[in-house]
C-alpha cells in the first residue's frame, strides 16, 4: 500500500513537471512570434518609409520615424515580450534585432530568407548599384 502512495505521488509530480514545462515551452514559442511578427511589421513600415522619403537603405530609422504608418504618433512602441525596452533604431538593410534573445533575430532572418521577402533583397541591390555608378 504504501509503495502504490509513493509511486502515485511520484507520478503527479511528474505529470506537474511535464505541464508546467509545456506550458513554459508555449510561452516561449508565442513570445517568440509575438516578437518576430514586430520586427517584420517594423521592417515592412521601414521599405515603405525608405522607398517614400527617398532614404539610403542604410539610414537609422526609429519607430517614431515611422509613426504614420503605424497609426498615431503615440502607438510607435513595439517592443519584446521579453523586455521594456523599445526595438532600437535600425537600418533597411539590416532590419530590427531583439535585444534581448539572438534566437528572434534568427527566425526574422529565416522569414525574411524566403521568396515573399525579395522586395528587401532588390531594393538594397538597387542602391548598391546606383552607389557603384557615382
Amino acid at each position: 500500500m504504501r509503495g502504490k502512495l509513493i509511486l502515485a505521488i511520484v507520478g503527479l509530480a511528474f505529470i506537474a513537471a511535464l505541464t508546467m514545462a509545456g506550458i513554459n515551452h508555449h510561452k516561449r514559442v508565442a513570445m517568440e512570434t509575438k516578437c518576430v511578427q514586430q520586427m517584420a511589421m517594423l521592417w515592412e513600415m521601414a521599405r515603405s518609409h525608405v522607398v517614400e522619403a527617398g532614404l539610403s537603405v542604410d539610414t537609422a530609422i526609429s519607430q517614431a520615424d515611422l509613426w504614420q504608418y503605424m497609426g498615431g504618433q503615440f502607438s510607435t512602441n513595439m517592443r519584446c515580450p521579453l523586455g521594456p525596452s523599445v526595438y532600437s533604431p535600425f537600418t533597411f538593410r539590416n532590419g530590427p534585432q531583439c535585444p534581448y534573445s539572438e534566437a528572434h533575430n534568427q527566425a526574422l532572418a529565416k522569414i525574411s530568407a524566403q521568396p515573399a521577402y525579395k522586395m528587401y533583397k532588390m531594393i538594397v541591390e538597387r542602391e548598391d548599384r546606383e552607389r557603384k555608378t557615382r
